[in-house]
């Protein structure tokens, strides 16, 4: 198996609006399906360098009723990736609908 890069860059303070600015935008869709949207992972570490990749957790009673969002979700650039876990959803925002983009520096 080929190894990957993985990309690691200086903590960004941006991160944190990003991060709100994403479950500003999600909330509306899954307002009474989950309880609590968060900024979880390295991103939400301050002054930690990390992957340049937002990560939230959301909280829901019910996943059938989250995936039932799934057109909601997809018109604000998320779509569903199937992750093997029964007990979970994930969904990956594409690139192209992140509200800021910054250039990304390597760190060795």
């Amino acid at each position: 198996m080929a190894e990957r890069a993985v990309e690691v860059v200086d903590y960004d303070p941006a991160w944190p609006g990003l991060a709100a600015a994403a479950i500003a935008d999600l909330a509306p869709v899954l307002r009474g399906v989950v309880t609590h949207i968060e900024h979880i992972g390295s991103t939400a570490v301050p002054g930690l360098a990390a992957k340049p990749t937002i990560d939230l957790m959301a909280a829901a009673p019910v996943l059938d009723d989250v995936a039932g969002r799934g057109p909601g979700l997809a018109a604000l650039g998320f779509h569903r990736h199937v992750n093997g876990m029964a007990d979970r959803l994930l969904y990956v925002r594409s690139r192209a609908t992140t509200r800021r983009r910054r250039p990304r520096s390597s760190r060795n």
